[in-house]
């Protein structure tokens, strides 16, 4: 029995090695595959997410109709759907059209300093060279090939139009891509909220009909701990960036800071993207005041640095984190190596995964030494 055993682990530890040689020797035909399987599966991954995300707000609806009438209807359902949709809807409008007002503004404003500023630039080379004859009889001596020049200037002038019609090419394939993604994307979300249950339950059947009853158990409770994890993630990330809003209006009202509506607005928004999102809407409100008076955004610069402390040290460890179940250095963790390796969705997806993670390997770890009789809260030289 044991030789079997055996023989087992060290056919297993081969056929891992082998795989392991093969995928780092085949890593870049791995990694065009999946690439290509990504681009197929775009729209359906984006309309799972938003399907997920779209669910708390429909559940909650669902709730309170139930709460009022006593009673659940099968037409609760089209109309949370509804509800849901219309209420993301109203969101992303109220932030983009609080926000572009005041870019447009500071745009035109910029549009608007420029000529003085070539001006003073033209002005500044005129006295140089005023005060100093020398440089311009030096530049004036010099043998430049003025034909070389020109067709030089003519071919750079060529390649730039070359690239801009390229550019606009590819933004319009893009926009034509993004909108069909999107439209594929909202069907499927539809979908799969108006068949959760029976989704549901039909991935229950077959986790139960691939695997014995104790690894069918598991992954079940694997899948409702990554779904409460989850969605603890987004609703904590939502209130901490409304009330990471309310502060800087707050303090931007105190301060007399302006566009302080817009910015306000703009840093919640960013702030959905775990720590880093609130830095991003800071230096993007510094440069909407820069234009309007460079002190004022170099004090907003300072006040974000303040606000910031507060967030990253008091406000997200203790609303995110708790609520995900992750240690606030973990959280930092994630989100730096997350961003790192897979850039804006490795910063979204980093903590509710390594908080799952976290969570499934202390449940292993505490079950392990429960199994073994030993103390989970004793000291290293009693276990």
């Amino acid at each position: 029995m044991a030789s079997k055993k055996t023989l087992k682990q060290i056919i297993g530890i081969i056929v891992f090695a082998a795989v392991f040689f093969w995928v780092i020797n085949n890593f870049g035909i791995i990694r065009q595959a999946w690439q290509q399987i990504l681009t197929l599966t775009l729209p359906f991954i984006l309309g799972a997410g938003a399907a997920f995300i779209l669910n708390l707000p429909l559940k909650l609806f669902e709730n309170q109709l139930v709460k009022w009438t006593g009673k659940y209807y099968n037409w609760y359902r089209p109309l949370g759907i509804l509800f849901a949709f219309l209420l993301v809807f109203v969101l992303i409008s109220f932030v983009v059209f609080l926000v572009l007002p005041d870019l447009q503004d500071t745009i035109s404003s910029f549009i608007a300093v420029v000529p003085s500023e070539i001006n003073k630039m033209v002005n500044w080379i005129n006295t140089y060279f005023s005060e100093n004859p020398a440089v311009l009889e030096g530049l004036q001596n010099m043998n430049l090939d003025m034909d070389s020049l020109r067709s030089r200037a003519i071919q750079t002038a060529q390649a730039v139009a070359t690239g801009i019609f390229g550019s606009l090419v590819t933004v319009v394939s893009v926009v034509v891509s993004s909108v069909f993604n999107t439209f594929i994307a909202i069907v499927f979300a539809i979908f799969i909220l108006s068949a959760k249950e029976s989704l549901t339950r039909h991935f229950k059947m077959l986790i139960y009909a691939s695997f014995n009853l104790e690894w069918a158990n598991y992954i079940v409770a694997v899948g409702k701990k990554a779904n409460e994890v989850f969605s603890n993630f987004i609703s904590g990330q939502v209130t901490e960036a409304f009330i990471l809003g309310i502060l800087f209006y707050l303090g931007m009202w105190l301060f007399n800071f302006p566009y302080r509506l817009s910015i306000s607005v703009l840093t919640g928004a960013l702030s959905l993207i775990p720590i880093f999102g609130a830095i991003f809407g800071g230096f993007l409100g510094a440069i909407l005041i820069s234009v309007i008076s460079l002190p004022q955004a170099i004090w907003f610069v300072v006040f974000t640095v303040v606000i910031q402390q507060i967030e990253g040290n008091i406000i997200y460890p203790r609303v995110v984190g708790n609520s995900v179940g992750l240690p606030g250095i973990w959280v930092m963790f994630a989100v730096t190596v997350g961003g790192g390796l897979f850039g804006l969705v490795g910063m979204l997806l980093s903590v509710p995964t390594l908080s799952l993670l976290y969570q499934l390997t202390r449940d292993t770890v505490s079950f392990k030494l429960a199994y073994k009789g030993l103390d989970v809260h004793a000291d290293s030289e009693n276990l």
